[in-house]
């Protein structure tokens, strides 16, 4: 497990623990000082309603289905 994982689970840890975002960057500022992840990475670590989500959302753009007999 690399400081990286070690520290998402942290995240995770705390946040079902019932922590909101801005109170785990603070507890992982007072903790790991100047070597704290920001608290972009921590809000965006966070576990969502959608964790294991596994179907990707709908995106604006071309869609996987472009070809059809009508524009081919």
């Amino acid at each position: 497990m690399d400081k990286f994982e070690k520290k998402r689970a942290v995240i995770k840890y705390l946040f079902l623990q019932g922590m909101s975002g801005k109170a785990i960057h603070h507890d992982m500022l007072s903790t790991s000082g100047d070597s704290a992840l920001l608290y972009s990475v921590v809000k965006s670590w966070l576990p969502s309603s959608n964790a294991g989500e596994t179907v990707s959302r709908h995106r604006s753009g071309r869609s996987k289905d472009a070809a059809s007999t009508e524009n081919v």
